[in-house]
């Protein structure tokens, strides 16, 4: 596993790991995600506002992420001790998109203790088996002032850990992409009170 930490202008980490899992284990877990069942959802709100708002996703019960065998390698047992010491999950999910899917900048998580500090965090997966760069769907972050400062690939294999309250948004999948779908595992990370 090889980690990469940026740090945004504002001062905010996103950390990157690549290479968690294995052949076999990101295979079992990309199978799960595409096996699963999804509905219509929103983002990071259980209700559908618009158009640019809504997707599929299926809601993950705790059960269910045991059985993806997301968190049963040690190197993801290794990015909860970096990231989420003191915190617990409170939620996953996966997304699914495709090339007409939309999304608005937005953050992971509208609780008011969740603004401009560290009380929760979010977790990303990109959960395809391959992925080539000119297809897009990177995830654009921005900085503390509301300001897009990176976009980070979609990269197969690929882990991101950030604070929720950053504003972020994926970039649609070009028509160039030879994978109809774009598959992100969403885990929501809060503090311990």
């Amino acid at each position: 596993m090889q980690k990469t930490e940026l740090k945004l202008t504002t001062g905010e980490i996103i950390n990157i790991y690549d290479d968690v899992y294995s052949p076999n284990e990101l295979t079992n877990i990309c199978l799960f995600f595409q096996n699963s069942y999804y509905k219509l959802g929103s983002v990071s709100v259980p209700f559908i506002e618009s158009k640019n708002k809504t997707f599929f996703q299926s809601a993950y019960t705790n059960n269910d992420v045991q059985k993806s065998g997301v968190e049963s390698s040690l190197n993801y047992a290794t990015i909860v001790r970096e990231n989420f010491n003191g915190m617990h999950k409170e939620s996953s999910w996966v997304l699914c998109s495709t090339h007409l899917t939309t999304y608005e900048y937005h953050v992971d998580s509208y609780h008011t203790d969740s603004m401009n500090n560290s009380n929760y965090k979010t977790l990303l997966l990109y959960g395809n088996m391959r992925w080539e760069k000119s297809w897009g769907g990177e995830t654009f972050y921005c900085n503390g002032k509301g300001e897009v400062e990176i976009a980070i690939q979609n990269k197969p294999n690929r882990i991101i850990v950030a604070d929720a309250h950053l504003e972020h948004k994926p970039a649609p999948i070009t028509l160039q992409s030879e994978v109809n779908y774009r598959f992100t595992f969403v885990s929501q990370y809060r503090k311990n009170v």
